[in-house]
């Protein structure tokens, strides 16, 4: 089938829709990698940049905050989620702690800055400030280190040379030697005085722990003589208790005595009357066996009567 060419209408649209698009988002052509005329002053492409990376800066500063906003709540989550935690630590090969979320949300934020300019526009700014160099005005080494930092050079700290001293004026030196002399003559004076008054304030304080010391001895020695006569008197108590213990032992043993003598006095006496029994028993027994001897005698002495 024949077909007929695209609508010029439609093209031209086309290009409008693309031309009004790029306004819209203030692309410029140098942005896409197009280099402009050849009698373009580079002061023009510059401003060009700058005016083109207005919207681009606005754009990171949205993505900036969205970022943020969105690290707070990760922050928030592992906070309250001692579980997300474990996982992460599992995950990232580091050790992680609950504790490690105790700081405010706040204080979490993305490492970047959405207001910067592009390493190009730095370097610039930074070699206008190096002009400055030559009148004096400025650090030489901070503007140093800010140029290695714009670079991103790694550990530049290191390489940054630190600056030699300055020889001593010798007359600032006789200053510093005379002050440095008056300043220790005072503090040797100081510490003169400061070693009077430790002396007299010692010399003090052995007086009064010498008082002291006597007061303490003194009421010592009452509280000895105190005690000696206590003691004394204790002594005399128990001399006198003893004695009269004495006394009353050598009375119960003076009784005992008296009272074992009236019972050997009477067993003696009840010895005796038990043998004058016995001995008048014996001879009352004696006595019968004569009358009893004689009656037999008697007996067989009487003749017999006449038989019947």
């Amino acid at each position: 089938m024949p077909t007929k060419e695209p609508s010029a209408v439609l093209m031209n649209l086309l290009q409008m829709l693309i031309s009004s698009g790029n306004q819209l988002a203030s692309i410029a052509e140098i942005f896409v990698g197009k280099m402009p005329g050849q009698n373009t002053p580079a002061t023009t492409t510059q401003e060009t940049i700058q005016q083109g990376m207005a919207v681009f800066t606005a754009i990171y500063k949205r993505v900036y905050r969205s970022l943020k906003k969105e690290f707070q709540k990760i922050f928030w989550l592992n906070k309250i989620c001692p579980g997300i935690v474990e996982e992460e630590a599992q995950l990232a090969g580091m050790e992680l702690q609950s504790s490690d979320y105790d700081l405010p949300e706040w204080t979490v934020i993305p490492g970047a800055d959405p207001t910067g300019d592009s390493q190009t526009t730095r370097m610039a700014k930074l070699q206008q400030v190096g002009q400055l160099l030559q009148m004096g005005t400025i650090d030489p080494m901070v503007y140093t280190r800010m140029v290695l930092d714009a670079n991103e050079i790694p550990n530049a700290q290191q390489l940054i040379k630190q600056p030699q001293p300055a020889p001593p004026d010798p007359k600032v030196q006789q200053i510093q030697a005379k002050m440095q002399a008056d300043q220790e003559s005072h503090q040797m004076d100081m510490a003169k005085g400061q070693q009077d008054v430790q002396s007299k304030a010692a010399l003090a304080q052995i007086k009064e722990q010498e008082q002291s010391t006597k007061l303490t001895h003194m009421q010592q020695m009452q509280a000895l003589q105190q005690q000696g006569a206590q003691m004394d008197a204790k002594h005399n108590t128990v001399l006198q208790t003893i004695q009269q213990h004495q006394e009353m032992m050598d009375g119960a043993l003076k009784m005992m005595a008296d009272h074992v003598k009236a019972m050997q006095e009477i067993k003696i006496g009840q010895a005796s009357h038990v043998q004058d029994l016995v001995h008048t028993q014996q001879k009352h027994s004696q006595t019968l066996t004569l009358a009893a001897q004689k009656a037999r005698q008697a007996a067989k002495q009487k003749p017999s009567g006449p038989s019947k």
